[in-house]
């Protein structure tokens, strides 16, 4: 090939600055300067000569079209590179250090982050057997050698080893007390597991969740618990635990107290055990819930069928369709096919039935085979007007339940002031259902009453999680008094409150004894004789005064409350992370007590009524792999687990009409 010249600018001189930058440029790994020539290049391929000026776009221009560029890693690059301006490639290097770091293929780099895809995302490790899949990674980089779905094994097993150490040495500088969830998991073949995660606030005063195994055990007795968390904890080597929060039933059942009494045992327990056990709030209200519904079961029977009805056959949407237009039915949502055991799906399905509820009379005159189907044997029965009724009134007290559960679940940070705020909530709401004219709504309070009395009804469990409320600066004492007022009348509420003042000084006296240097160790530090210099000491005693130097409990409950804002939200943790040079002692004890967990579901299962089940996949793993691949997943994802990742259907979504303005409305009739 004879030498060509490809022009490119003018023909001033370069700038030092300008050849400063031109030297540094990735193209010159495939092309060289010529000596003794004034700004021209040899390309390395074809041996073509490029003239350039002030930038090397005309050389990566005669690289993309060289045919005598064979390097397939080389085109992929320079064809990456050449899309970008000369400003852009300046900042890619600037960003991501030299150009031979940002293109340089990494094998065990890109194994590592295809491991962590198939941990992070539960992938089957058949994938990695898969044409298709080997396919589409050659695609992307053909230097990629493909691991078999052995040495991806081993490289979990590996991965898994990194991150206990690393989180053992995490434990050693953040955490001293740990409060432990309890999670009973079941495979799909029936073998029973146990989900361990730690829950703590850092040095730096954000909340942290660690799970620390997952392991099989025979069953759920208080002593498989008790040996499965003992071992656990000596794994870790963790000094003290702070809580217990489980699917555990109420404290007064026989198995409870059991497990109580052994857990109280352990020289790890803090306070041996006073504090112990905390009733996993969400499972609770699950379970109000499940109460409520019985008391208009056969209505939503029927409104479910009804639902499923339409949802059956196009040509019954394009019919039912035509009944909402000619009501003029302005609402968008979706008729919502319920799953029976998760309450959160039936709430919306009786909220999109109802607001059609006119739809749905008419429906009936237009189908006589939406009668006679379901008024057969197999059928349920049409909705009548007071299956409508009831339906219409559960709404409002599904909504209550379902915002209750949002609210703990719709913030990166629960902390255990929460979860007496929403007992009391939901006393107060079942109360006033309790006092309704409806006698319907009135026995529907009277069975969600008994379970909320059964589980909450008990003071002596909610002792610890009262001084959490305390502990929110806005609140203090002076809220929790109103609600013990409210909820157990004067006589029982004035024990309450003395019993609550006694708790909250014994903890505080714990943690004052324990904090050495404390500024109340100081100033209640005794004046030795020989130090009374001016006779401070002799004075107090001779005339009775005393030294009245306030304690930072005292201090704190004395203090005006923070001001209540709707507007901003508060950041409880953050407010004692900057008051805790003022109060040392009582911010110690807040970074414990807040850090209690006050739910033993996570978001995915918050509605269901349902065990946790492990998938058929992972059922037929080894336990230890499994107890690998959950506890690395958890780690991997860091502080993002403990976000609440709960998707809602959005019933004001134009996209999620019932109808889509496509359906084809020439359908036979089913008649």
């Amino acid at each position: 090939m004879s030498e060509t010249s490809e022009k490119s600018g003018s023909n001033e001189p370069v700038s030092p600055d300008t050849a400063a930058e031109l030297s540094s440029s990735t193209i010159w790994d495939h092309f060289t300067a010529l000596q003794g020539t004034e700004n021209k290049a040899k390309c390395d391929y074809c041996g073509c000569v490029v003239k350039y000026e002030d930038e090397t776009s005309a050389m990566r221009s005669h690289l993309n079209r060289c045919d005598a560029n064979t390097s397939i890693d080389g085109n992929k690059i320079q064809k990456t590179i050449s899309s970008m301006s000369d400003s852009e490639e300046e900042g890619y290097e600037d960003g991501l250090g030299s150009s031979e770091d940002t293109f340089k293929f990494d094998q065990e780099a890109s194994q590592r982050a295809l491991t962590k895809m198939f941990v992070i995302d539960e992938l089957p490790f058949y994938l990695v057997k898969s044409e298709r899949f080997k396919n589409f990674l050659r695609s992307i980089q053909p230097l990629f050698e493909i691991p078999s779905h052995v040495a991806l094994i081993q490289d979990v097993v590996t991965l898994y080893r990194e991150e206990i150490i690393k989180l053992k040495e995490y434990f050693s500088i953040h955490s001293q007390r740990v409060c432990l969830i309890t999670e009973p998991w079941t495979s799909s073949h029936g073998l029973n597991f146990m989900k361990v995660t730690a829950q703590f606030i850092d040095n730096d005063w954000r909340l942290q969740k660690k799970v620390l195994n997952f392991c099989q055990i025979t069953g759920y007795s208080e002593d498989e618990m008790n040996e499965c968390i003992e071992v656990c904890l000596g794994n870790w080597k963790l000094n003290e635990v702070f809580s217990l929060t489980g699917d555990i039933a109420s404290s007064d059942d026989p198995s409870t107290q059991d497990l109580e009494k052994r857990i109280s045992s352990w020289d790890s327990i803090f306070l041996k055990g006073g504090y112990i056990h905390v009733q996993c709030c969400v499972h609770i209200v699950s379970l109000i819930v499940k109460e409520a519904l019985k008391e208009i079961h056969d209505s939503i029977v029927r409104i479910r069928g009804a639902a499923m009805y339409i949802r059956s056959s196009p040509s019954r949407t394009v019919k039912f369709r035509k009944c909402v237009e000619h009501e003029k039915i302005h609402y968008k949502g979706l008729i919502q096919l319920d799953v029976e055991t998760e309450w959160n799906s039936t709430y919306i399905m009786l909220e999109g039935a109802v607001n059609y509820q006119k739809a749905f009379e008419l429906y009936k005159q237009r189908d006589l085979n939406y009668v006679d189907e379901l008024s057969s044997e197999s059928g349920k029965g049409i909705p009548s007007e007071d299956d409508w009724k009831s339906a219409q009134s559960m709404l409002p007290v599904l909504k209550f339940f379902y915002d209750c559960i949002l609210r703990i679940f719709g913030t990166s940070c629960i902390t255990s002031d929460i979860y007496m705020k929403e007992v009391f909530a939901i006393g107060r709401k079942i109360h006033h259902y309790h006092e309704h004219d409806d006698a319907s709504i009135s026995r529907m309070a009277s069975r969600m009453k008994n379970i909320y009395d059964k589980y909450w009804g008990n003071s002596n469990a909610i002792n610890m999680l009262l001084i959490a409320v305390v502990l929110d600066p806005r609140l203090k004492l002076g809220y929790v008094n109103w609600n013990l007022d409210y909820f157990f009348g004067s006589e029982k509420g004035s024990e309450l409150k003395t019993k609550l003042l006694s708790c909250l000084g014994s903890l505080y006296r714990y943690y004052q004894v324990t904090h050495k240097g404390s500024q109340d160790d100081q100033q209640h530090a005794q004046i030795d004789e020989d130090d009374d210099l001016y006779g401070m000491r002799l004075y107090l005693q001779s005339t009775g005064n005393k030294s009245h130097v306030k304690s930072e409990l005292d201090r704190y409950l004395e203090e005006e409350c923070e001001p209540l804002n709707k507007q901003a939200e508060f950041d409880l943790l953050n407010w004692w992370k900057s008051k805790s040079s003022r109060f040392p002692i009582l911010g110690s004890m807040a970074q414990e007590v807040l850090a209690i967990p006050i739910s033993a579901i996570t978001s995915e299962f918050a509605f269901s009524a349902k065990g946790r089940v492990i998938d058929l996949y992972r059922s037929c793993l080894p336990p230890k792999f499994l107890e690998m691949l959950v506890c690395t997943k958890s780690w991997l994802e860091g502080p993002s687990s403990l976000s609440a990742e709960i998707i809602f259907l959005e019933d004001d979504n134009e996209d999620d009409e019932i109808f889509s303005e496509d359906d084809n409305e020439d359908y036979n009739d089913d008649s």
